[in-house]
């Protein structure tokens, strides 16, 4: 069978943007101890996750390798991986010495672009290790609408998924995990991490919505702008949207004045509003 031929008929197996640049470059085998992993710019996955590597290996061991990976070549001897890291990772756990692999000679945005794609239509990354990716490329010095034409997504999806960082372990898990939505999540993300917990107890408990969970949030976001209004004032209490002042002589005055210097900042009606 000549290349052209094995092109095509790789090609035609292999769906999406690998079946383009299968036609394009061809699938050969190459050594796996010839791909480097750990210097990848390209890498999407960061939690590889070990249940997922086991059942790709018997996958493999069972059917064969489905799709190739990518890799650009380093020099005459070594591999950049592009897309593919479980793949590769199952296949060395199998003992195996080598790997059909796709050899692209493409620049930097594009390689990226063939991960990035590959994942999303996989819909295999989770929200945070986009988010990581787009703080990664914000980085870099590009700007929202460039790592939009780069992921096939709006600026705007692209700042929420950049909110995700802001969000502590245990919320990180359980949204990889399907536990709570991708906006409730981001919810969660608009308090401290020292709240974020309780937090996400108490909606894991109730099964909150994210209407339900944005209320809340709301509502602790609140108490917080009460205690930071009026932590540093002199006997002063804020109940039952009442201000109580509780001094007399030079302390009422300097009380008076800050609670003026708060109201100038609009911090008193968003507490008694």
């Amino acid at each position: 069978m000549s290349k052209d031929d094995k092109r095509r008929r790789l090609g035609a197996s292999v769906l999406g943007e690998l079946g383009k640049l299968a036609r394009s470059y061809g699938v050969d085998k190459i050594p796996l101890r010839e791909i480097d992993l750990d210097d990848s710019k390209f890498r999407t996955r960061y939690d590889l996750g070990e249940r997922q590597i086991t059942d790709l290996a018997n996958s493999i061991k069972s059917e064969g390798l489905i799709n190739p990976i990518v890799v650009r070549r380093k020099d005459d001897s070594r591999y950049q991986l592009v897309s593919g890291f479980r793949r590769v990772e199952a296949s060395r756990r199998l003992g195996e010495e080598s790997i059909e692999a796709i050899v692209v000679n493409v620049d930097d945005d594009k390689a990226f672009r063939i991960a990035v794609s590959e994942n999303l239509k996989r819909k295999s990354l989770t929200p945070v290790e986009i988010g990581l990716m787009c703080d990664r490329l914000a980085r870099d010095g590009k700007s929202y609408d460039e790592i939009g034409r780069l992921m096939g997504i709006s600026p705007k999806q692209i700042q929420r998924y950049i909110r995700t960082l802001k969000l502590g372990e245990e919320v990180r898990s359980s949204l990889n995990n399907g536990k709570i939505s991708f906006f409730t999540a981001l919810e969660i993300g608009k308090v401290d991490g020292a709240v974020q917990s309780s937090l996400l107890k108490r909606i894991l408990k109730e099964n909150l919505s994210t209407r339900e969970v944005a209320k809340l949030v709301q509502g602790v976001r609140k108490n917080a702008i009460k205690k930071s209004a009026f932590e540093d004032l002199p006997n002063v209490n804020f109940k039952k949207g009442q201000i109580i002042i509780k001094s007399g002589g030079d302390d009422l005055a300097k009380t008076l004045k800050a609670l003026l210097r708060e109201a100038e900042k609009g911090t008193i009606q968003k507490v008694i509003g």
